[in-house]
């Protein structure tokens, strides 16, 4: 019996995939990669083979697409659980996965640190589901509760994450968990999640050329004029102002 949890990639750029695989294998978790597919079609095989923890795959790809082989593999009963890879273009495939059931996406150039979070806010919910085999549990259920709580947070902090949530998530006590946050970042919890998001709308005005009101949407707010203010709060000036600078300054290096 396989002592880690299973991760299957599919990807259809082979390259991509084997860099996540050196990746993933080499962060000393309790998970191991189990092949790599290019197609649907072929992941599809895989799984029934394997039969994979987790399947992190791209969405477009030839002979079957990553929706249509979640699709097949639901209706089957697969009980493997889905990250998506998405590029910016990708957006609106993400949230037809969001309709399939899967949870947790992930976006092109992928972030080794927002795919480690995700892989591991899936395994603890599989631990407490009982839906690990028994040393990947182990491992998992053996994780400090925070550090899972806080990691599901950061897979899912454009979400409206309440500490209401949590609590039930968690089984934890609402108050004990503002302590926690408290304690353990120095920051309140509603500060960590403003921090996560302003942080990703950095790296969205670095790497894109996305709207403000597009990047507002992808971090969590519904209301373009309040990410404004609430990024120059944080940052010390609105985000088009930001993304001016710090495309003038990679132009022009001192």
């Amino acid at each position: 019996m396989s002592t880690a949890c299973r991760i299957l990639l599919v990807d259809d750029e082979r390259g991509i995939a084997e860099g996540l695989s050196v990746l993933l294998s080499g962060m000393g978790e309790p998970w191991e990669i189990t092949g790599i597919a290019e197609d649907g079609a072929q992941a599809m095989d895989m799984v029934h083979r394997t039969d994979p923890d987790i399947v992190i795959t791209d969405i477009r790809m030839p002979v079957m697409d990553g929706l249509e082989m979640i699709r097949q593999l639901h209706a089957e009963g697969c009980r493997s659980r889905f990250i998506i890879l998405s590029g910016y273009a990708d957006f609106e495939y993400a949230r037809q996965a969001m309709r399939l059931g899967v949870r947790v996406y992930v976006t092109k150039p992928v972030d080794e640190d927002e795919l480690a979070d995700a892989i591991r806010s899936l395994l603890a919910d599989m631990s407490r589901e009982g839906q690990l085999n028994p040393a990947a549990g182990k491992t998992a259920g053996a994780r400090d509760t925070f550090d899972e709580l806080l990691a599901y947070v950061k897979a899912h902090y454009s979400e409206d994450l309440t500490q209401q949530e949590l609590s039930e998530r968690f089984y934890l006590n609402p108050v004990y968990i503002s302590q926690l946050f408290r304690k353990r970042t120095g920051m309140t919890y509603q500060s960590y999640i403003t921090g996560l998001r302003i942080e990703r709308a950095c790296q969205y005005l670095d790497e894109t050329d996305l709207m403000v009101y597009e990047i507002c949407e992808r971090v969590g707010y519904s209301d373009a004029v309040y990410f404004s203010r609430v990024f120059e709060k944080t940052v010390g000036m609105r985000p088009t102002d930001y993304r001016r600078q710090r495309r003038k300054g990679a132009g022009n290096p001192s």
